[in-house]
């Protein structure tokens, strides 16, 4: 599904479902409705452990004894999250300082554990739907789509059947979209015009805060975030706006200083504030291309006289370049002036 079908869609408040050669809709529920299917949730829950069905955890240690999951994956699952957020961190570190070529190869990295976190996870998860919790979401999510499916009229559709509602619910899981495709979505140029013309309100959706879909509150608040960074005084770059993994590791970096500072800890910077001088290494041309965009006019034109210097000479001592004759001569000047005021 292209992102532009995906926006009306999100903005609608509806999924759109093929069953049974028909397309037909599913609305965003009412409070009453996601109250109601919370009770139904509840109820099944209760129920079906008094039965003797397996809670998650007794799951889990099934699955452990029978050497379907092990505790060195619920480890490596559980810290997959933290891993990648080191990645990131490193990813952007790196680009700030230079060096494309380690971001790209700690983007690897992170693509890498991506994967295997996702095959991790479905390992983990894959008899849920014979546990207590997976029952009650079975139930709970047949209720609510079975209460707000319509036909492309908007009419309510109440001749459901068990084979109708299962592929409902094929249908519905699947056409959802993910959270990255509703991350790319807030950054369309279509949807910021939509947004910044409603003046940053959820008004946008036409429904008051209560009655939003799942996905308008998840676009609402990528777009939000995007809305902060812009602002932020330092907002990074184009590039990393548009490189989810480097924004995330500028997000990571901004929010470790922020901790920092109010614990009145910095941490020391590489550049520092009295330098005047300061030398970064490139490993790409790219990278030159960045480090020499840093060089106001006068530090170009240095640059480019010190460069002549050594291609005349071949060898010259820092104590004869002309810059630095200039500063000691401004510095004697300074002296000498020093001198008379005192007298």
């Amino acid at each position: 599904m292209n992102q532009e079908l995906l926006l009306y869609q999100i903005m609608s408040g509806r999924v759109s479902c093929r069953v049974c050669d028909n397309i037909v809709y599913i609305k965003s529920p009412s409070p009453e409705h996601r109250l109601a299917a919370q009770q139904i949730y509840s109820d099944i829950l209760y129920e079906s452990e008094f039965y003797g069905v397996l809670t998650d955890a007794q799951m889990q240690e099934y699955m452990i004894q029978k050497g379907f999951w092990s505790l060195d994956e619920e480890s490596e699952l559980s810290t997959a999250g933290k891993r990648m957020d080191t990645l990131k961190e490193e990813m952007f570190n790196h680009y700030a300082a230079f060096k494309s070529a380690q971001v790209e190869k700690f983007r690897q990295l992170l693509l890498k554990l991506r994967l295997r976190a996702g095959e991790l996870f479905k390992k983990k998860h894959a008899y849920d739907i014979n546990t207590c919790s997976g029952l009650a979401m079975v139930y709970q999510l047949q209720f609510l789509l079975s209460r707000n499916v319509i036909d492309s009229e908007g009419n309510l559709i109440t001749d459901i059947d068990d084979y109708f509602i299962k592929a409902l619910c094929e249908q519905y899981v699947a056409n959802r979209p993910s959270d990255h495709e509703i991350r790319q979505i807030s950054k369309m140029d279509l949807w910021r015009g939509i947004w910044h013309a409603s003046k940053g309100s959820t008004s946008v959706f036409g429904v008051s805060g209560v009655a939003l879909s799942d996905e308008q509150r998840s676009l609402l608040g990528w777009t939000r975030l995007y809305d902060n960074v812009n602002e932020a005084a330092s907002p990074p770059v184009k590039v990393v706006l548009d490189d989810d993994d480097l924004l995330d590791g500028w997000l990571i970096v901004q929010h470790k200083k922020q901790e920092a500072e109010k614990q009145g800890n910095n941490d020391a910077r590489n550049i520092q504030p009295n330098a005047q001088e300061v030398f970064i290494p490139a490993e790409t041309n790219e990278d030159a291309r960045r480090i020499e965009a840093m060089n106001d006019i006068d530090s170009q034109l240095m640059k480019r006289q010190r460069t002549q210097l050594v291609k005349t000479y071949g060898k010259i001592e820092e104590q004869d370049l002309p810059s630095s004759k200039q500063e000691i001569l401004m510095q004697a000047t300074q002296a000498f002036a020093d001198r008379v005021r005192n007298r």
